[in-house]
C-alpha cells in the first residue's frame, strides 16, 4: 500500500484534479445549415426561469410555447428568486424527456428556434448540448460589444437545449447558491466537460439585454470563474498577451522615473494599443465579421485585460462559492448519515458501471445490502445512461451519487465493495475500510492490472469469486477466497409474471402473433456472442422465432448476418423493470456464447432468472451451466436445434418446471449477501 507521504501528494493531486477541472474543455461544432429531418423532432422539456410576476416572463412563454407542437413536450415553470438550485435540479431530475431547453426570461426564441435545434442535436447524437446565435436588443454598445467578444470564450447559459446526462456529468445546480449564481457556476462547469457542444447559426433568438456595467460584469464573471476553480483554457490561451502587457507597464512605469518621454510612450503603447490590436485581432477569429472600429477594438481589448486580471484574482482569493461548492457533497453525505442512526452499517460501492445500465451483479448486490438495513451508497460516474447528481435515494436505505470517493473519507470503517482491479488505487482514500473484492470477471474483461489483483486477494477483508474457474486461480493466492455465483432476485421476479388476461408489450405481441415457439436471449450482444453459431440455428430452424434483447455492446451484432435471418427480431434493450414482461412469455431461453477464456469463467446472471421464469434454458458448453442437469447443453450448431425440441418437450413436464424453480430459490441474492455478512461477522478479516 501506498506510504502516507505518497497518500497526500496523490490525494493533493486528485483534489487540485478535481478542483480546476483539467480536462479537455467542450468542443464547439459551429453548424451554418441545418438539413430538415424527414421524421419528427426529440420531445423536449423546457424549463422556463422567470423572475418577478409571470406576466413579465410572458413574452418568452409565448414564444416557447408557440414551438411545443408534440404530445410528449412538456413546459415547466421556476421562479429565479432566492436560492434556486436545488428547485432547478428536482425539476431536471423529475422531467419526462431527455432533451432540455433551459431558458431565461430575458431570451427570445425565434419561432423555428426549437426545430433547428432538435434537428441538429438529432443529427449529432455525441453533442451534449446546443445553442444558437443572439440578437442583443435594448443595450449599449459597449454591451454589444461584449457579447461579440464573449462569443469566443464563454457560452451563454441564458437559452440552450441539452440533454440530461450532459446536465449530469456537469455537476447538476450548486444547490445552496441563488439562481444566478447557480447558473454561473453551471455554465462553467458545462464548458469544462468532454462533451461537444453544437453552435446553431441558424437558430436565433433576441436578448433584452441588463445594462450593467460591462467592464464590471466581465471583471465579475472571470473573478467567479477563477474563484470557483474551474479551468479556463481562454485565460492560459491570453497569457502571452497578458505578459507583454504586464512587461509594458512595468517598464514604462520604471522609466516615468528616469526617461519620462520614454515612459509615456511605452504606457500608451501598453493601455491603448496593445488593447486595440487584441481586439481588432479578435474580430477576425469570429465567423461573422463585426465592425468594431478604433473604439470597439480599444473596449474589447481591455474586456479581455481585465477578464485576466479578474481570474488571477479569484484563483487566489477562493470564493465563497468554491467553498460552498467544496462542502456541499459533504454536507449532503452528514446530513444523510445522521438520518439513518439505525444502520448495521455503511456500504460504498466503487464507480463501475452506471446504476440504470445492465443491471446485473453489482445492482444486485447493493439493494440486498439496502433490504438488511445497510445504508448503501452505489457511485456512478454517470457514463452510459445515468443521470444523477447528488444523492438521489432510488431504494429506502440505498443512494447513487457522482461525489468523488473522497467526499467518503471521514467515514469511519465502511465497507468498500470493489469488483475491478484498477479500483485498488481508491482504498487509501477512505478511512480504515472494511475491503470486499468480488472478482467477477476475468481479468480481461475488468482490464485491471495483475499486481493490483493479487495485492486486492492478499489484502482485501473478504475476497469473492463468481465461478469456479476464477475461484481457483485466486485460491493460488489467497486460500480463504469464497465462491459466490451469481443469483436472481427469485420474488421481484415472480411479481413480474403475467396477469391473467394481460396484453403483452406491443413489440413482443407481434411475434407472439406468428404462432411459433419463441426461443429468446437477454443480455449484452459482444464479442463473446457466438453469432455463426445463432446464424446456423436460426437457418436450420425456421418454425421458431428467435428474439434478442440486451445492447449491442461493441457493435458486434452490425458486423455480423445474424438480423438478416427473418426468423431473428432485436428488440434492443429493456429496462430491468419491464425485461421480465418478455422472459415469462418466452418458451425457451438460450445462452449461445462462444466457448473461450473469458466465458469460461463467467457465471451467467441470466441463466438463474430464466430458471425463476421456469423457462427451459440451452446454452453452449459453459462451466457454470453444465453444473446444473436441467440445462440443455450443446456443442455445435445441429446439436444445439436438438436440444432446442427437447427443451420445447420439457415444457410440458411438471416435475421438470418444479426443478427450475428450486434451483432458483437455492439462488438468490438475498442469500448471497447473507453469505457476505455472516462471513464478516465471523471475523473472515485480513489487516490491511
Amino acid at each position: 500500500m501506498k506510504t502516507p507521504l505518497l497518500k497526500k501528494i496523490t490525494m493533493f493531486y486528485r483534489h487540485f484534479w478535481n478542483v480546476y477541472q483539467l480536462e479537455e474543455r467542450s468542443q464547439a461544432v459551429t453548424l451554418t445549415t441545418i438539413i430538415p429531418l424527414e421524421f419528427a423532432r426529440l420531445p423536449v422539456s423546457v424549463i422556463l426561469c422567470y423572475q418577478g410576476t409571470l406576466e413579465s416572463a410572458q413574452s418568452a412563454l409565448n414564444a416557447l410555447k408557440s414551438q411545443l407542437d408534440q404530445d410528449e413536450d412538456e413546459i415547466l415553470l421556476i421562479c429565479d428568486q432566492g436560492s434556486a438550485g436545488e428547485k432547478l435540479n428536482t425539476v431536471i431530475q423529475s422531467v419526462k424527456n431527455s432533451l432540455l431547453v433551459i431558458a431565461s426570461s430575458n431570451m427570445i426564441p425565434h419561432k423555428n428556434w426549437l426545430k433547428l435545434m432538435a434537428d441538429a442535436m438529432l443529427a449529432n447524437p455525441d453533442s451534449g448540448f446546443a445553442l444558437g446565435k443572439i440578437n442583443v436588443h435594448g443595450a449599449g454598445r459597449s454591451y454589444v460589444l461584449a457579447h461579440h467578444a464573449s462569443k469566443l470564450e464563454y457560452l451563454s447559459g441564458d437559452l440552450m437545449l441539452l440533454r440530461k446526462q450532459a446536465w449530469a456529468r456537469a455537476g447538476g445546480f450548486p444547490a445552496n447558491a441563488d439562481v444566478d449564481k447557480a447558473r454561473k457556476i453551471f455554465n462553467l462547469r458545462l464548458q469544462n466537460t468532454n462533451h461537444s457542444h453544437l453552435i446553431v447559426e441558424t437558430a436565433v433568438a433576441d436578448s433584452i439585454g441588463t445594462g450593467q456595467n460591462i467592464f464590471m460584469q466581465a471583471f465579475r464573471s472571470a473573478y467567479g470563474e477563477g474563484g470557483l476553480g474551474l479551468f479556463a483554457p481562454v485565460i492560459w490561451k491570453q497569457l502571452g498577451f497578458m505578459l507583454l502587457f504586464s512587461m509594458l507597464i512595468f517598464v514604462s512605469g520604471a522609466l516615468l522615473f528616469w526617461r519620462p518621454t520614454f515612459g509615456v510612450t511605452l504606457l500608451l503603447l501598453g493601455l491603448v494599443v496593445l488593447p486595440i490590436l487584441k481586439g481588432w485581432r479578435m474580430s477576425f477569429e469570429t465567423a461573422d465579421s463585426f465592425p468594431l472600429g478604433v473604439t470597439g477594438s480599444l473596449s474589447t481589448g481591455w474586456i479581455q485585460i481585465i477578464r485576466w486580471i479578474g481570474y488571477v484574482v479569484g484563483v487566489f482569493s477562493r470564493t465563497e462559492e468554491r467553498i460552498l461548492l467544496d462542502l456541499e457533497a459533504g454536507r449532503a453525505l452528514s446530513g444523510i448519515i445522521s438520518q439513518h442512526p439505525n444502520r448495521a452499517g455503511v456500504v460504498i460501492f466503487s464507480p463501475t458501471v452506471d446504476w440504470t445500465y445492465m443491471f446485473q451483479r453489482y445492482q444486485q448486490m447493493a439493494r440486498q445490502f439496502a433490504r438488511k438495513n445497510y445504508l448503501v451508497f452505489y457511485h456512478t460516474d454517470n457514463l452510459r445512461s445515468d443521470a444523477f447528481v447528488g444523492f438521489q435515494e432510488v431504494e429506502p436505505m440505498l443512494f447513487v451519487t457522482p461525489a468523488p470517493l473522497e467526499t467518503f473519507g471521514e467515514l469511519s470503517a465502511p465497507i468498500f465493495y470493489v469488483n475491478s482491479p484498477w479500483l485498488a488505487p481508491m482504498i487509501p482514500w477512505l478511512k480504515n475500510p472494511v475491503v470486499i473484492y468480488d472478482h467477477c470477471d476475468d481479468i480481461l474483461v475488468s482490464a485491471g492490472q495483475a499486481q493490483d489483483h493479487d495485492e486486492l486477494l492478499r489484502h482485501s477483508h473478504l475476497t469473492l469469486a463468481s465461478s469456479n474457474k476464477l475461484l481457483m486461480e485466486d485460491q493460488a493466492v489467497r486460500e480463504n477466497t469464497l465462491l459466490l455465483p451469481n443469483a436472481v432476485d427469485f420474488d421481484w421476479v415472480a411479481q413480474n409474471a403475467p396477469k391473467t388476461g394481460e396484453v403483452a408489450p406491443e413489440d413482443l405481441q407481434k411475434i407472439i402473433n406468428k404462432k411459433k415457439p419463441i426461443i429468446g436471449y437477454t443480455g449484452a450482444l459482444a464479442e463473446w456472442f457466438d453469432y455463426e453459431l445463432l446464424i446456423e440455428v436460426c437457418e436450420q430452424c425456421p418454425e421458431m422465432e428467435f428474439v434478442l434483447i440486451g445492447i449491442d455492446y461493441d457493435h458486434s451484432l452490425g458486423q455480423t448476418r445474424l438480423l438478416e435471418c427473418e426468423n431473428v427480431t432485436w428488440l434492443g434493450h429493456k429496462p430491468y423493470q419491464a425485461l421480465f414482461q418478455y422472459v415469462w412469455r418466452f418458451d425457451v431461453a438460450i445462452i449461445p456464447f462462444c466457448v473461450n477464456q473469458i466465458t469460461l469463467a463467467t457465471s451467467p446472471v441470466k441463466l438463474f432468472e430464466y430458471f425463476a421464469c421456469q423457462k427451459p434454458v440451452v446454452s453452449t458448453a459453459l462451466p457454470e451451466c453444465e453444473k446444473y442437469e436441467a440445462v440443455f447443453i450443446a456443442h455445435d450448431a445441429a446439436e444445439f436445434r436438438a436440444q432446442l425440441h427437447k427443451a420445447l418437450a420439457a415444457i410440458d413436464s411438471e416435475k421438470y418446471i418444479e426443478q427450475l424453480i428450486e434451483i432458483a430459490r437455492q439462488n438468490t441474492w438475498e442469500a448471497r449477501v447473507g453469505r457476505i455478512i455472516k462471513e464478516l461477522s465471523d471475523g473472515g478479516r485480513v489487516e490491511l
